[in-house]
């Protein structure tokens, strides 16, 4: 089985998913909550390019 992400009680099974959540939590919710959430799984920052500059390339990828 694959892994599963959380954050703020909601479970993301795939990556993609669980780095465009962490996207909108910090650019509309609670910046802190998402930094931690995405330290927690070994992300940063950049993986969901919080400086809004399109998609991360993992959400890209898996709409292709």
């Amino acid at each position: 089985m694959g892994e599963a992400y959380e954050l703020d009680g909601q479970l993301f099974t795939t990556v993609g998913e669980f780095l465009d959540a962490a996207s909108h939590e910090y650019k509309h919710g609670d910046k802190d909550l998402a930094v931690q959430a995405l330290e927690d799984y070994g992300f940063t920052l950049s993986d969901i390019n919080a400086g809004g500059h399109g998609p991360h390339p993992i959400s890209a990828k898996d709409e292709a």
